[in-house]
């Protein structure tokens, strides 16, 4: 089905009128819950999918698990080929159940199952095997067992073995809270869990065996990114950072921090049932288009370059061709207030005219011509303005790159980083989230600071100027602003842009939108040893309470991702829940609260 409308506002308003409808049909009243997931779109929405369903959303939530999740893997009424992996999308943890339908050739030996945490069935690459169900014919026994950290635990081979060479039949594997439950013709067998059964992501099956069908049940599982239920707030903002206290912060594209007033509605969506108190909203962003010139040794640097050169006027990356007339606001809400105008404060410097100069496109540009410059280019900008309103107050005479909220000492602390690259600290005199707070204090850094995050037992992590990450030690009760950074390298050649930390996992991205984890982070040391690579293509990660880690990957155009297998044993899980793409450019869970 494809919708046309005549213009912007009538887009508004019918998405207005269909969030109000679903709203209504759950029964959702008022402010979000304190176990709220917070998400801003590239747009400047701003999103809540509320954790604490209502009683007609835990109805629909069961009836839209149960249609999605229980589904086939595999059907081959020929039997599939051997060795059998897939993912299994939405984990395996209580309540969880495969259904094998098999058969065994004449002459069979035997076969194996694994529920494994990655793909490797060896165990290589950190692959775990949290369930080895090994029915072995020749030796009478069926065998299980667990591969954990590559070292293979005690046997259990107690009970019967059914298994017959030419037999056919379905194999159930039930996850419990103890324990797996694996039945078959003339078996039922249980085997309690040596690793965390949240760890589990994947199902391997190989040896003498005929496959034909697989079924997966994940009903019982947590809700996956895809099923969630958002709901728009009124409200412009950049990024937003929630507690399991409930107070959320945010801050705008002009780097103006808000503070969440408990109420709905506010900009298009007032008309259709806001509440409570809404305030007047104004942001800025600025729009740049990049001027390019090649050094010809007739004529002086000019607009006619190589044919393989960027476009006269482009984007940053030069693979956009732009002009000026062709940058617009974002939407009919933005209006320009200022005109074009040359960039004197472009990053790396600039000449007298504006111009930055290089060997070649692309590369490293600075202000001044060398010898073996041969391109320069030049940054204009121009200036537009927003106004709507919201259920959000003004946190005035401050500006921030980032901010972080921590639950300590019953008190909620905040931990930010101005617009100079200066460390703030507050604590926040009134923590249900009305605004107000305590005064501003500095914490002193050896150079600026771009990004900070609390984590669990006091640890507050952040990334300065250079690239490389920072640990404060020393925060206490009596001293809540601790007493000095601990230097944590960054990954060899990377300089990172931000960084998240929970209880206990700390995860970071870099400048190229890689995304790290950081290995072996102890009590005794808290620093961790090394970052671990994980993905790329990520441009923002969120790690919350019992180290819950949801991200937004650059791709399909921005979806949410959340990560599986997350436990105390493994808070680097073991693989990623992708969900609906909507051009996502931030998340917090933080507020989220872990199951009991």
């Amino acid at each position: 089905m494809k919708l046309s409308f005549a213009e912007e506002s009538e887009v508004e308003d019918w998405i207005d009128t269909i969030q109000t409808a679903c709203v209504r049909l759950r029964r959702i009243d008022g402010a979000p819950s304190a176990a709220a997931l917070w998400a801003t779109s590239g747009r400047g929405d701003v999103l809540v999918s509320d954790q604490q369903l209502t009683s007609v959303e835990q109805e629909l939530a069961t009836e839209t698990r149960a249609a999605l999740a229980g589904h086939q893997l595999l059907v081959d009424s020929g039997g599939c080929a051997l060795p059998l992996l897939r993912k299994l999308e939405r984990g395996f943890t209580d309540g969880c159940s495969l259904v094998i339908q098999y058969s065994l050739p004449a002459g069979s030996g035997g076969f194996f199952v694994n529920l494994m945490t990655g793909k490797h069935v060896s165990g290589a690459q950190g692959t775990d095997v949290a369930l080895h169900f090994n029915p072995r014919i020749q030796q009478n026994a069926v065998v299980r067992n667990s591969l954990l950290k590559q070292v293979w635990g005690r046997e259990e081979r107690a009970g019967e073995q059914p298994f017959r060479p030419g037999s056919h039949g379905e194999l159930h594997i039930i996850c419990q809270r103890d324990h797996f439950k694996v039945l078959a013709p003339g078996l039922c067998t249980l085997y309690r869990h040596r690793t965390d059964c949240r760890r589990v992501a994947y199902l391997a099956v190989q040896g003498d065996i005929t496959v034909t069908q697989v079924s997966y049940d994940a009903s019982a599982a947590a809700g996956a990114p895809a099923e969630l239920f958002w709901r728009q707030l009124g409200g412009h903002l950049r990024r937003i950072e929630t507690s399991p206290a409930g107070v959320v912060w945010a801050i705008g594209c002009d780097l103006t921090p808000w503070v969440y007033t408990a109420a709905t509605g506010g900009s298009q969506l007032t008309e259709h049932g806001g509440s409570g108190l809404l305030n007047t909203m104004t942001d800025t962003r600025y729009f740049y288009i990049y001027e390019n010139q090649r050094w010809n040794p007739i004529s002086g640097f000019s607009y006619h370059g190589l044919a393989t050169d960027r476009p006269t006027w482009s984007d940053r990356s030069g693979q956009l061709a732009l002009t000026k007339d062709t940058v617009l606001p974002p939407s009919r809400h933005w209006t320009w207030v200022s005109t074009w105008s040359v960039d004197f404060h472009a990053p790396g410097g600039v000449d007298e005219e504006g111009w930055q100069y290089a060997m070649d496109f692309p590369a490293s540009y600075h202000g001044h011509r060398g010898l073996q410059d041969f391109v320069r280019r030049r940054r204009w900008y121009r200036k537009c303005q927003l106004s709507t309103c919201g259920p959000w107050e003004k946190v005035e005479n401050v500006r921030l790159r980032d901010l972080s909220l921590q639950e300590l000492f019953g008190e909620v602390h905040l931990w930010a980083v101005t617009s100079a690259g200066d460390v703030m600290h507050r604590v926040e005199a009134r923590p249900d989230g009305t605004g107000g707070g305590g005064c501003w204090r500095t914490v002193s850094t050896d150079q600026p600071f771009a990004a900070v995050s609390c984590g669990g037992h006091g640890r507050v992590w952040a990334v300065a100027h250079d690239g490389t990450a920072r640990l404060r030690y020393g925060v206490s009760a009596d001293l809540p602003l601790g007493t000095g950074w601990a230097h944590v390298e960054a990954p060899e050649g990377r300089r990172l842009r931000q960084i998240s930390a929970g209880d206990s996992a700390v995860w970071a991205v870099d400048e190229n939108n890689s995304l790290y984890w950081r290995q072996e982070i102890l009590p005794i040391f808290p620093e961790g040893v090394a970052w671990r690579h994980v993905a790329d293509h990520v441009a923002h990660v969120s790690c919350g309470a019992a180290d819950e880690t949801w991200a937004v990957s650059e791709r399909h155009g921005g979806a949410l991702l959340r990560r599986l297998g997350v436990c105390p044993e493994s808070t680097l899980g073991s693989a990623w829940q992708t969900g609906v793409s909507g051009c996502w450019s931030h998340v917090s869970c933080r507020g989220l609260r872990p199951a009991p």
